[in-house]
């Protein structure tokens, strides 16, 4: 998982240059949820070739294992402009590094 430390200033950067890749957009959601104060686990994962947040992984959950997330866990994934459920993170192939702009027309 990526050190979740420069969130607020990742989150600032991106907001204000209306640009990032998907570890800045990471960073701008997981910093989002968090000054919302949503309940939960929250946390930023890194993917091979991707990064997005997961929200509400059950304790314990292994990061590198959808499956293991729980049924109140979902992926907020800004670069691809939508939420997934872990089951579909693990089905679609972006979570082991598929070219992301192939799956999501998939999807």
């Amino acid at each position: 998982m990526r050190s979740i430390a420069r969130a607020p200033q990742r989150a600032q950067w991106t907001w204000e240059n209306q640009s990032g890749q998907c570890s800045e957009q990471a960073g701008t959601a997981y910093y989002i949820l968090q000054q919302a104060g949503v309940e939960g686990n929250v946390r930023i994962v890194a993917a091979p070739n991707h990064e997005f947040v997961v929200w509400g992984m059950q304790a314990g959950a292994n990061p590198n294992d959808p499956s293991t997330w729980g049924p109140d866990a979902f992926v907020v994934d800004v670069w691809m402009g939508r939420s997934f459920t872990p089951s579909e993170v693990q089905e679609s192939g972006y979570f082991k590094g598929g070219d992301v702009d192939r799956i999501l027309q998939r999807m």
